[in-house]
């Protein structure tokens, strides 16, 4: 047998040994821990969401924008004189400016978007660790920590990804 001298005919019948059997049943556990971790992240930033647009960060200028490019432009429709707008890149009032033409510009519509796309970051990041050679429960801990992390979450919620996507 080419599996070594020491593997019987019998043994390599019995199909993978205890070893490989652990290293499956390790990864699906850390994979339903992340998918769990994740699923708790999207409950918590739904319902920590504020309740509705602020005017304090971005968000109704990237709904505005948004709206703008829908109608074929890239102006600032909220001024008066509705110059080209310069500050920020179209990459994300696009996505909206999609996504808005498929779900209605609804705040809630808004929010369901970035928390997909914060889930979604969460899975690629654990996806990514795993690629570079990190272990499992490195990976897995690091989606957890995030998930979980009061810091970023609000930023999930609301129209601000910007510094991701813009």
């Amino acid at each position: 047998s080419d599996a070594g001298p020491m593997t019987t005919d019998l043994e390599q019948a019995r199909g993978p040994t205890t070893r490989a059997r652990r290293g499956r049943s390790t990864a699906r556990a850390a994979r339903a821990i992340a998918l769990a971790a994740v699923v708790l992240h999207i409950l918590l930033t739904w319902f920590s969401r504020p309740p509705g647009l602020l005017t304090g960060q971005d968000d109704a200028e990237y709904v505005i924008l948004a709206r703008s490019l829908r109608a074929g432009g890239y102006e600032e429709l909220h001024r008066v004189d509705t110059p080209v707008h310069s500050t920020y890149p179209p990459a994300y009032p696009a996505l909206l400016a999609v996504w808005g033409t498929i779900t209605g510009d609804g705040f809630d519509a808004l929010v369901v978007l970035n928390i997909a796309l914060s889930a979604a970051t969460l899975l690629l990041l654990r996806r990514a660790l795993l690629r570079r050679g990190f272990d499992e429960s490195v990976a897995t801990g690091s989606v957890v920590v995030l998930a979980v992390n009061p810091a970023p979450a609000p930023y999930a919620d609301l129209a601000t990804l910007k510094t991701r996507l813009g």
